[in-house]
């Protein structure tokens, strides 16, 4: 039972009924494909009656976050499943021709889910959005390539799905096909830099933002090495279990065998994600032109946080045995964060602006640099999403914010900080200065005389 009040949605494939919250409408797991293990996406058939979609619905199996010593366990008690190519969606009631703003969640393409509570997008869709939120694959159920068995870029092939989905469907929610801007956060902005040099996304989209996108990654000239290496374990692996489909349980025990080979080979960045000269990505080599060709007519907005290495210090197991050196471990832990944060996400990303720039495109940057005091990760990775998605209390137990105290700026500057994304999203030219997200922020200044 629930007392909440539901509206009914008529879509191209059918009817669903999705939660009134407000003068906003809310559905939750809504299905943009159907999708077997090693398959790749397959369109959603008609159905008839009406499907209830007012409750949260599954993510994709997963290992607990590594990033939970920042975020908190985002993910705890959540139901998995392989059965999870779902949307979530927030817009006001009786819209029309409004903006759409389509999000991929982040965690190393191992972990997250647009589902998850944290990352619900209500109080943007208060701003006059329609937004939808996207579970994919993950991990060794959406980016395990073995030839013959699991083709590449299956998660990736989820997101174009959903793309698509949404250009068929976000009418019937008062959205715009035309006007679409995606969003995501680490993994979720890798995704979207790859979409841009993806085959057969063209017009999906016309807008992107990038959150702490791991770029300096993309050009890894072992990842491939590394792709065929673990291709080779997940395969005898596969072979050695018993006849049959493998549980849930055994892939993701697999996975874990996986991540910790790819740890023993020298791997720095994300064994699980999107193959370059795999379908449907373009050569490496041929990455530079693709981009540039894409961003000459998509804007773009590219944003980082200042601390953004100091969670992956943490993890870094080579240099954590340094850090309790007295006087000197505090130095050595600081450095390596700040390597982490330059070579992988600050330098990498001033690239890309600047290759949009010169592409002829936009590219709007903003460094967000707010973190409670004393905090001992500073502005860390993952620090933004609070200011955008979720409520307080899907964030309230994340230690980088230092608990109750920070409520009242995270709601206050979060508040401009959602201005400006749908401002964004609406067409509003942000310039090419980078602004600074800081407690002082201001949706004013960069919003001049445009209206939201």
């Amino acid at each position: 039972m629930h007392d909440q009040m539901d509206i009914i949605i008529q879509l191209p494939s059918g009817t669903i009924s999705a939660a009134q919250k407000e003068n906003l409408v809310h559905a939750r797991g809504v299905p943009y494909a159907h999708a077997k293990r090693f398959e790749p996406p397959q369109s959603i058939a008609p159905w008839e009656g009406v499907v209830d979609y007012t409750r949260p619905s599954t993510i994709c199996p997963q290992a607990p976050s590594r990033l939970d010593m920042v975020t908190g366990p985002l993910a705890k008690g959540r139901a998995m499943d392989e059965d999870c190519t779902h949307l979530s969606i927030a817009a006001p009631i009786g819209g029309q021709n409004l903006p759409v703003m389509v999000f991929f969640h982040g965690g190393a393409y191992l972990t997250g889910g647009g589902d998850l509570d944290c990352y619900q997008g209500l109080e943007l869709a208060a701003r006059g959005v329609v937004v939808v939120s996207v579970t994919y694959r993950l991990g060794i159920f959406g980016y395990l390539q073995i030839p013959g068995i699991a083709p590449a870029n299956l998660g990736l092939l989820d997101q174009i799905e959903a793309l698509n989905w949404v250009k068929n469907n976000i009418l019937s929610f008062g959205g715009d096909p035309s006007n679409v801007t995606l969003f995501g956060e680490s993994a979720g902005a890798d995704s979207i830099f790859c979409l841009m040099a993806a085959e057969g996304t063209e017009g999906l989209f016309h807008r992107a933002i990038l959150q702490s996108a791991p770029i300096g990654r993309r050009y890894d000239k072992s990842a491939e090495s590394l792709t065929l290496a673990l291709s080779k374990v997940a395969e005898e692996k596969l072979q050695s279990l018993a006849a049959g489909s493998p549980s849930i349980e055994e892939m993701l025990s697999i996975q874990l065998q996986l991540l910790i080979t790819a740890k023993k080979l020298g791997s720095r960045g994300m064994p699980f994600a999107p193959s370059f000269g795999q379908h449907p990505l373009p050569q490496i080599s041929e990455l530079d032109d693709v981009i540039r060709k894409r961003a000459k007519d998509i804007p773009v907005l590219i944003s980082c946080t200042k601390d953004e290495g100091t969670p992956f210090a943490a993890m870094n197991d080579r240099a954590a045995r340094f850090f309790t050196i007295p006087l000197l471990g505090r130095c050595i832990r600081w450095l390596v964060s700040w390597l982490i944060t330059k070579k992988v996400f600050h330098s990498p990303s001033k690239h890309f602006q600047k290759q949009v720039l010169a592409a002829g495109g936009k590219c709007s940057s903003f460094y967000f640099r707010w973190a409670p005091p004393s905090s001992p990760w500073g502005a860390a990775h993952t620090i933004d999403l609070p200011f955008l998605l979720g409520s307080w209390s899907s964030w309230e137990d994340a230690p980088m914010l230092g608990g109750s105290k920070s409520r009242d700026v995270v709601e206050r500057v979060g508040s401009h900080v959602k201005d400006v994304w749908v401002a964004f999203s609406k067409g509003v030219d942000l310039g090419s200065n980078t602004l600074i997200i800081d407690e002082s922020f201001r949706s004013e200044h960069c919003i001049k005389e445009e209206k939201l």
